[in-house]
C-alpha cells in the first residue's frame, strides 16, 4: 500500500511538471497584439471558476449553460484571449446561468430564493381555493339531486354508478382550474406511445403510455362499483360524508393534474402528489366505515397511486428537480368558469 501512494504522488507530480512546462512553452510563444496567455490568464481562470460554480447552481450536476461556456473558454485559451474578451465571457456566463436559474425556480443551491423569480404566493393560494371551490360545487350538486329525488320518491338506483363514472373521469368540468389529462394512449416520443412528453427525462421502468387509459378505466368502475354500495347503505343520500371523501379526491386529482400538465411545474407536481395520495386513502377508509367491502373495491387505486406518487419522484429528479413550491415563472395557469371553460377549452 505504501508503494502504491509513493507511486501515485509520483505520477502526480510529473503531470503538475509537465502542466508548469506546458504554460511556460505557450507564453513564450504568445502572439502580437496583446492577445497573449498572460494578459488574459488570471481573467480566464476567474472565469473557468465562474462558469463551473454557476453551473453546479443551476443544476446540481455541472451540465448547465455555465459548463457549456467553460469548455468554450477552455476551446479560446489555446489562440490566445484578451482580458477584455475574457471579462465578455464572465459577464455572458452569469446573465445565462442566473436566467436559467430563474427560469427553473433555482437558488445558488438549488432551493428557493426571495425577489425576482420568487415564490408565487398567488398559486400557493389558488390551488386550495379552487379544490374547496370545486367540491363545493359538486357538493350543491349533490345536494340538488338528493331533493329532486326524495321529491319523486326516491333517486333511481340506475342513475348512481354511471354519475361516479361520469365524475371519475370528467370532474375537471367542474374546477376552476384547466385540468386536461394527457393524450389517449400517451405522447408521442419517436414512433411509440409514452407516458411524459418527449423532452421530459422518465425512468426506465416507467409503463408505456397505452397502458394508462386501461388502468384509469379500472379504476373508475371501482369508484363507481364501491360508490353504489355506499350509497344504497348509507341512507341512498349523494351528499353523505363518505362519497364527498371520494369527490374531494377527485378535485385534489384536478388541481394536480392542472400544476403537472398544465403549468408542467414538476417540483409543486411532487409535492401535491402526497395530497393525491393522502385523499385516495382517506376516502377508502370513509367507505370501509360504512361497508368494509367498498373500501377494499376500492383500495387498488391507493396502490396505483403509491406507484404513481414514486414515479412523479422519479421524473422530478431526473428532470433537474424543480422548486418544490410555485415560482414567479410565468407558469402560472389562469381561472376559468367552471363547465363552460372546460368546454370551451375542448373546442
Amino acid at each position: 500500500d505504501a508503494g502504491l501512494r509513493l507511486a501515485m504522488r509520483a505520477v502526480l507530480l510529473l503531470l503538475a511538471l509537465s502542466a508548469c512546462g506546458a504554460s511556460a512553452l505557450q507564453r513564450s510563444s504568445a502572439g502580437p497584439g496583446g492577445r497573449t496567455k498572460s494578459a488574459g490568464a488570471p481573467a480566464l481562470q476567474r472565469a473557468r471558476r465562474v462558469a463551473r460554480s454557476r453551473s453546479g447552481s443551476v443544476n446540481g450536476h455541472g451540465h448547465g449553460k455555465g459548463a457549456r461556456m467553460a469548455t468554450r473558454m477552455s476551446a479560446a485559451s489555446g489562440a490566445g484571449m484578451s482580458k477584455e474578451e475574457v471579462d465578455a465571457y464572465i459577464a455572458k456566463v452569469k446573465a445565462d446561468t442566473d436566467k436559467v436559474a430563474r427560469t427553473r425556480g433555482e437558488g445558488a443551491a438549488g432551493g428557493v430564493v426571495v425577489g425576482e423569480g420568487g415564490v408565487d404566493f398567488g398559486s400557493l393560494a389558488k390551488y386550495p381555493l379552487a379544490t374547496l371551490a370545486e367540491v363545493g360545487i359538486i357538493a350543491a350538486l349533490f345536494k340538488g339531486l338528493d331533493v329532486l329525488g326524495g321529491a319523486v320518491g326516491g333517486l333511481p338506483a340506475v342513475f348512481v354508478p354511471p354519475l361516479f363514472a361520469f365524475l371519475s373521469l370528467r370532474s375537471r368540468v367542474f374546477s376552476l382550474l384547466s385540468a386536461k389529462r394527457p393524450p389517449r394512449g400517451g405522447f408521442e416520443d419517436a414512433g411509440k406511445r409514452v407516458a411524459t412528453p418527449a423532452d421530459t427525462k422518465r425512468p426506465s421502468w416507467t409503463p408505456p403510455g397505452k397502458f394508462f387509459p386501461i388502468i384509469w378505466l379500472s379504476i373508475t368502475a371501482l369508484r363507481s362499483i364501491s360508490a353504489f354500495i355506499v350509497w344504497n347503505a348509507a341512507g341512498r343520500t349523494l351528499c353523505s360524508a363518505p362519497l364527498l371523501a371520494l369527490v374531494a379526491h377527485l378535485c385534489v386529482g384536478d388541481t394536480w393534474n392542472s400544476i403537472t400538465n398544465v403549468e408542467r411545474r414538476l417540483g409543486v407536481s411532487s409535492l401535491g402528489v402526497f395530497f393525491v395520495l393522502g385523499s385516495v386513502f382517506n376516502a377508502i377508509y370513509q367507505f370501509a366505515c360504512v361497508k368494509p367491502l367498498a373500501g377494499i373495491i376500492l383500495a387498488p387505486s391507493a396502490v396505483w397511486l403509491s406507484i404513481a406518487t414514486v414515479l412523479t419522484w422519479s421524473i422530478w429528479s431526473l428532470n433537474g428537480k424543480q422548486s418544490l413550491l410555485p415560482r414567479k415563472d410565468g407558469k402560472a395557469g389562469t381561472l376559468q368558469i367552471p363547465i363552460f371553460g372546460s368546454l370551451m377549452a375542448s373546442k
